[in-house]
């Protein structure tokens, strides 16, 4: 298995959104109006940093990063991804501890909401370390749950 990250392309936007994993497709409804293009699409352009995730070539995820408070040094991740992420989920878990780590030194804070029905995702960021606030945002009739790490925290 080749693991490749890359500044998005047109091209890995679109695969990426025609291949979603229904739990992000769901996401994506619950919070905007956007199609998966679309929401793929904002999320890179409101990002500080972003990538791609390619497993032999083919795109499985897009995730970034974006500032929320210079201040305070909080930011907020995210991530759309294909069921690829699921099928070779040794690799992408080993990235994605990597990259927490790396996210850790440039930002004290990550801080972020997941739809409270993605119960893959919320035990994924509980295996990177991630906290969750006890009460639920609540946003166009679903609930969020709010989740936190702090660099001091792993």
């Amino acid at each position: 298995m080749n693991i490749t990250l890359e500044k998005p392309q047109p091209w890995h936007v679109q695969f990426v959104a025609d291949n979603m994993r229904q739990a992000d497709r769901d996401e994506v409804a619950a919070t905007s109006d956007r199609d998966p293009v679309a929401a793929l699409w904002f999320s890179i352009e409101k990002s500080d940093a972003v990538w791609t995730v390619l497993f032999d070539g083919i795109p499985a995820a897009i995730f970034g990063v974006g500032v929320v408070s210079i201040a305070t040094g909080t930011a907020a991740p995210w991530m759309l991804g294909t069921p690829a992420i699921m099928t070779h989920y040794v690799e992408f878990l080993k990235l994605s501890r990597n990259f927490r780590n790396q996210l850790l030194k440039q930002y004290s804070t990550l801080r972020n909401a997941v739809d409270a029905r993605n119960a893959v995702a919320i035990r994924w960021l509980c295996w990177l370390g991630f906290s969750f606030y006890e009460h639920p945002l609540k946003h166009r009739g679903y609930e969020f749950r709010i989740f936190e790490l702090r660099a001091g925290d792993v």
